[in-house]
């Protein structure tokens, strides 16, 4: 009875050692294993979110410094924009020309306006400059010149001396531009 007994309980002993590892697999495959799969695949999703928020930060630095750049481009257009006058004002400008010319010891012998030629843009006014100096009070000048009226384009010079003479003569053919839309509004205001 005795060895009946022990395999009986042998057999108990089993059914429960096959229940339990039943049971633990079980355990395993439907609460586990889905657990461990998740919590992968949640580290997994949070490695890519955090490669998005890194590739986001990037772009969001790269904007805003090329941004920054446009704002300091734009401030330096803003800075360097030239007003234009209207043609109309061509006998201003010419003087202040003559005057400037006699700051740098140019003496003007000549100074006309040609005939105003519209673009798109602007009026193109030619200005032809005749005179008398040294060579490098003609470079100083045309240095100031550019300086003090951006809206001059020096097309040529001409710097001719001759033997025994102290001054060269001098010739200066410049572009004024001037605004043609003020002149627009100005012979459109005149005419009736």
């Amino acid at each position: 009875m005795r060895g009946a007994f022990a395999r009986h309980l042998l057999v108990i002993h089993g059914c429960a050692v096959a229940v339990l590892a039943a049971l633990s697999a079980g355990w395993f495959l439907l609460g586990v294993r889905p657990l461990m799969t998740e919590k992968q695949r949640a580290g997994a999703l949070a490695d890519q979110a955090l490669e998005f928020r890194e590739r986001i930060h990037d772009r969001v630095v790269k904007r805003d410094d090329r941004d920054a750049k446009r704002r300091g481009i734009e401030q330096e257009l803003a800075a360097m924009t030239i007003r234009l006058r209207p043609a109309s004002a061509v006998n201003a400008q010419l003087a202040e020309m003559t005057r400037l010319a006699e700051t740098h010891r140019i003496v003007v012998e000549r100074i006309e306006p040609g005939k105003p030629i519209d673009t798109p843009l602007a009026v193109r006014v030619p200005m032809k400059l005749a005179g008398r100096g040294s060579s490098p009070d003609a470079i100083r000048f045309l240095a100031a010149l550019r300086a003090t009226f951006p809206d001059i384009a020096v097309e040529g010079f001409d710097v001719t001396s001759r033997a025994g003479e102290v001054d060269a003569a001098l010739q200066f053919d410049c572009v004024w531009y001037a605004d043609r839309a003020s002149e627009q509004r100005v012979t459109a205001t005149a005419s009736p």
